[in-house]
């Protein structure tokens, strides 16, 4: 017959491992009486970031982009009332359009969310 002490010997020793592994990278429950690691366990998953920090950066450098070609555009038109062509008009109008579709871009993510 086998001995199958040493087996369960080091069974018992893989598990002590085992468990002494993921009690370090687990998140530790609050000290409260009524809170358990069962219910740990069952709380919702955390949520992402509403946006990335390259998202972020793209938005606001767009942002920025777009306030800065409105104002000089509009600032030449404001400057020069007799030079105004219906090229500039338009091109204040599309710009509006792209602002007001760069500023929806932005909402919708937040409004989905909640």
């Amino acid at each position: 017959m086998k001995d199958n002490t040493n087996s369960s010997d080091s069974r018992l020793n893989v598990d002590r491992r085992i468990s002494e592994m993921l009690d370090r990278r687990l998140s530790k429950a609050p000290v409260t009486p009524w809170f358990t690691r069962k219910v740990m366990n069952r709380l919702p998953p955390k949520r992402r970031p509403l946006f990335s920090v390259v998202e972020i950066c793209s938005y606001i450098i767009a942002v920025v982009t777009v306030i800065a070609v409105i104002t000089r555009r509009v600032s030449n038109v404001i400057a020069q009332p007799e030079a105004t062509t219906y090229g500039d008009l338009l091109f204040i109008i599309g710009m509006t359009m792209f602002a007001t579709i760069l500023w929806a871009l932005i909402i919708i993510p937040i409004v989905k969310r909640e």
